[in-house]
Formats: C-alpha cells, sequence, structure tokens
C-alpha cells in the first residue's frame, strides 16, 4: 500500500507543470490544451516528465529552479531546527528532484559523482526520518489530523493520513 502511495505522489509531480524556455525548435508537441507549436525562445509549461526528458536532450530549459545538493542539506538542518508539528516549507516535488538528482550523480559514473550521490542520499534518509518522527507525533497528538495535511508534502499526506486513522482507532480500542 505505502508503495502505491509513493508511485501515486510520483505520478502527481510528473504530470504537473514545469514551466520551460525552449532552446531549440520543438514543432507540435501535445499538452494539457491540445497541440501546440513551440519555438525556440518561447516559454511553455509542460507537465514535468516531458519537460525532463526535452532538458536532458538539450530541448528545453527549466525555469524553475531544480532542488541542489546544498538545498537538501539547507532543507535538512532546517527541519532539524524546527520542533513539534513544524515541517519546514519545501518544494512540492521535493522528493522526486532529489531521487532525480541522485540518479543523475550515479549516471556520471565517477567516483566523486558516487561519493556526492551516497552524501545525498543520506541527508535525503535523515530528512525523511525527522519529518517522519514529526509525523507519527502529530498523527498521536491531534484531534483533527485534516488540519495538518497541508503542511505536508503529497508524497507524505497518505501515510500521514493512513497513521492517524489507525492510532486513533488503536486508542480507541484499548481505551475502551
Amino acid at each position: 500500500m505505502v508503495r502505491d502511495y509513493v508511485r501515486l505522489a510520483t505520478a502527481y509531480h510528473m504530470l504537473s507543470p514545469a514551466k520551460v524556455a525552449v532552446l531549440k525548435d520543438l514543432g507540435d508537441v501535445r499538452t494539457a490544451n491540445g497541440w501546440e507549436e513551440f519555438r525556440r525562445g518561447d516559454e511553455a509549461n509542460l507537465p514535468y516528465w516531458m519537460a525532463l526528458g526535452l532538458m536532458r536532450e538539450g530541448y528545453v530549459e527549466l525555469r524553475e529552479s531544480s532542488v541542489s545538493e546544498a538545498d537538501v542539506g539547507r532543507n535538512l538542518l532546517v527541519e532539524r531546527s524546527l520542533r513539534g508539528r513544524d515541517f519546514s516549507n519545501v518544494k512540492e516535488r521535493f522528493y522526486v528532484e532529489v531521487r532525480e538528482l541522485i540518479k543523475k550523480l550515479e549516471e556520471e559514473g565517477t567516483p566523486q559523482s558516487y561519493l556526492r550521490a551516497s552524501k545525498l542520499r543520506s541527508s535525503l534518509v535523515d530528512f525523511v526520518r525527522i519529518r517522519l518522527r514529526k509525523m507519527i507525533n502529530a498523527a498521536f497528538l491531534s484531534s483533527k489530523p485534516e488540519e495538518m495535511v497541508e503542511r505536508l508534502l503529497p508524497d507524505e499526506r497518505p501515510l500521514f493520513l493512513e497513521l492517524a486513522n489507525e492510532i486513533q482507532e488503536w486508542v480507541k480500542e484499548v481505551t475502551n
């Protein structure tokens, strides 16, 4: 079930629009608005999955900044410093972009890039553990978990709601 939640969140992010600058003529491209022609110099909103593919081939450049290694470290420090049920504000596609960055570093194939990917993965695991601990506390303490959902990333929301529901059911069972 958890795998399905992560896959669904990934699909959501991959289908979400990404602002790009067109570097080479693309011709007609199928978008949510139908067929559109994109020429060099145009700006466009394309599904994130399409923007990634076109970016790898040098046809477009993302106009929104991607998550960097420094961003991951910075977000980890901020998340550690926040207490209780406070969550740091990170990009909605944070997990997807970090996984893409790790994949890109590993594809470089150099010892240095493998080391950077390993450090990045370690920071991501620490970040996830901190947020998970906060989600568990919030699920246990919150009488209205629906209010907490907006503070979480789309990838985290289904897990949090499931945790909150299971904890509430368990408390109800052991206290009645």
